[in-house]
């Protein structure tokens, strides 16, 4: 499966979705699950605002985590499997 993915600094953008490039973690399970990424035992509300513009998009986890999360999105909208293998 291909998988394009536009890293802008509003939003995030694949063939069917855009959603604002903010994300925010929480060490706890959120109220609603809706634009949620668990990883790494964490849970992050993907596009809840605009992060801060980053000198490298790199500095740090939350464009890699924006990307995981608009992977996701394309699977589920594409009929996938839950569970599949992805090579970035």
């Amino acid at each position: 499966m291909d998988i394009g993915i536009v890293h802008g600094y509003y939003a995030i953008k694949t063939r069917h979705f855009s959603f604002p490039a903010g994300i925010t973690a929480y060490s706890h399970e959120p109220y609603t699950l809706q634009n949620t990424l668990e990883y790494g035992g964490q849970f992050f509300v993907c596009g809840t605002g605009r992060q801060p513009v980053p000198r490298n998009k790199m500095e740090n986890e939350n464009y890699y985590l924006l990307t995981l999360a608009a992977i996701a999105k394309e699977i589920q909208q594409q009929g996938a499997k839950a569970e599949c293998s992805v090579t970035i």
